[in-house]
């Protein structure tokens, strides 16, 4: 289990709004929230995320402004790195999301 921890625009870090979690298992299930939502998919590292079913609760803006942050970076084919107990997740538009592990 991953919890995110920031974000990054371009130059532009913060941290997280509201509790973000991220689980992928062995069979590529994804599951977690945005923060706000529930999302579930999947995930291979040959085709990346697969789209994301989310719940459609609203939330306070400046959690669903990370929940569009969230999705959007997951659904632009990023790249993974892991690097101890952090997990970055980032795209090719300077968009990334830091987690750590534990949860």
């Amino acid at each position: 289990m991953w919890t995110l921890e920031t974000l990054v625009e371009g130059e532009t870090a913060s941290t997280a709004a509201a509790e973000a979690t991220l689980h992928i298992d062995e069979a590529g299930k994804v599951t977690g929230s945005t923060g706000c939502n529930s999302m579930n998919g999947a995930y291979s590292e040959a085709g990346g995320f697969a789209p994301f079913a989310t719940t459609k609760m609203a939330c306070e803006p400046q959690v669903m402004d990370q929940e569009r942050l969230v999705l959007a970076v997951l659904g632009a084919d990023p790249t993974l790195t892991i690097e101890g107990s952090q997990l970055t997740i980032a795209d090719l538009e300077g968009r990334a999301l830091q987690y750590r592990a534990g949860g």
